[in-house]
């Protein structure tokens, strides 16, 4: 019924146990971050620092708030803690030093970008949130 083509019925493929598969070898991943270094994560640490920094300065002024701005430091503790454990049990991320990577920059899926260039990417986010944080905490203290 399914024998339209001789090579159908004729070729049967032997089935391999895997004991009979050639041991592989241990293959390392590549790299999370294998070309940023980290004083880059220290400036982000340093940006998401700031946040909380001014949470605490312009939004803790009561309790109920002063608890909002502890719970939002243990997630700014997770948020931040987790990738820094990975990257220390890596052992092979953030091996570049500041200068060599703002002198040879970065390659990405979509080119080359300058060390200074990817700099401002990774903390155009975190220093946006800080400068609106900022802004809003004025503006709060400033309307009551």
């Amino acid at each position: 019924m399914f024998a339209l083509h001789k090579g159908f019925d004729s070729e049967i493929t032997p089935i391999v146990r895997p004991r009979d598969l050639p041991a592989r070898a241990a293959i390392m991943g590549e790299a999370a971050v294998p070309d940023v270094p980290a004083a880059v994560g220290w400036m982000i640490l340093g940006a998401y620092a700031l946040i909380m920094a001014s949470f605490l300065v312009f939004f803790a002024r009561d309790m109920e708030a002063g608890l909002m701005v502890a719970i939002s430091g243990v997630y700014f503790t997770v948020y931040l803690g987790v990738p820094a454990v990975i990257f220390r049990t890596e052992g092979r991320s953030g091996d570049v030093d500041l200068h060599r990577f703002l002198k040879d920059g970065l390659n990405t899926w979509t080119g080359h970008v300058d060390g200074h260039e990817a700099i401002v990417q990774i903390l155009l986010i975190p220093a946006a949130l800080f400068i609106a944080i900022t802004a809003i905490g004025i503006i709060s203290i400033v309307v009551s």
